[in-house]
């Protein structure tokens, strides 16, 4: 799947609060996979996905190479299953009901939710063992860019309605007045800016 709907993916990711997720990878060798408790959705525009895998994990390098994964979120119920993955051992799937996602990734039966295949710059930019941290830091300055730039906003006086929408849904940075005009300038999350879009002084 190289493209995910919003929607989905909010519904998906947000089945996950905080907790823990096995990570898991179709390889020549057979199914790989390992627990993982550092899992996260960084972005939504654009889709971005973390997780860190350990320096020291055996799993994680033979995942790697196959450019495709799938993310198993557990249920409260799968604390045996998380702790048999955050092993070493080779038969980590072995007594586990599983089947190959459309990635071929192994999606664990009874997971709370999976996410299969979602990410094509997901193995790039997601193990914390340094390889292509200079990408994930570069795409998530690109976001942040995004989200923290300043907008400037003339707003009539008599929409009222809009201005406390500022100060409820944005940082408001300064307010003036001009004649019958309110200038708003103030950093605004996405959806906020394109209800305003039409007040915008660019």
């Amino acid at each position: 799947m190289h493209s995910l709907d919003v929607a989905r993916f909010r519904e998906v990711v947000g089945h996950f609060a905080t907790g823990v997720v096995v990570i898991t990878a179709s390889t020549p060798e057979g199914p790989v996979g390992f627990t993982c408790q550092t899992f996260g959705s960084l972005s939504i525009n654009p889709i971005l996905i973390s997780f860190a895998a350990r320096t020291a994990s055996t799993s994680w390098p033979r995942m790697r190479p196959t450019g495709t994964l799938a993310v198993n979120i557990l249920a409260s119920h799968q604390e045996a299953l998380a702790r048999v993955f955050a092993t070493s051992a080779d038969d980590k799937f072995d007594g586990f009901s599983w089947s190959p996602g459309t990635s071929g990734a192994p999606l664990l039966g009874d997971a709370l939710a999976t996410l299969d295949r979602a990410f094509p710059d997901a193995l790039k930019i997601s193990a914390a063992t340094g390889t292509g941290l200079d990408l994930l830091l570069r795409r998530c300055c690109e976001v942040l860019a995004a989200r923290i730039r300043r907008h400037h906003f003339r707003i009539p006086q008599h929409r009222a309605d809009l201005v406390s929408l500022l100060h409820r849904d944005a940082k408001v940075i300064a307010t003036s007045y001009d004649g019958n005009d309110v200038l708003v300038t103030a950093v605004v999350p996405p959806p906020v800016a394109g209800r305003l879009a039409m007040f915008e002084e660019l």
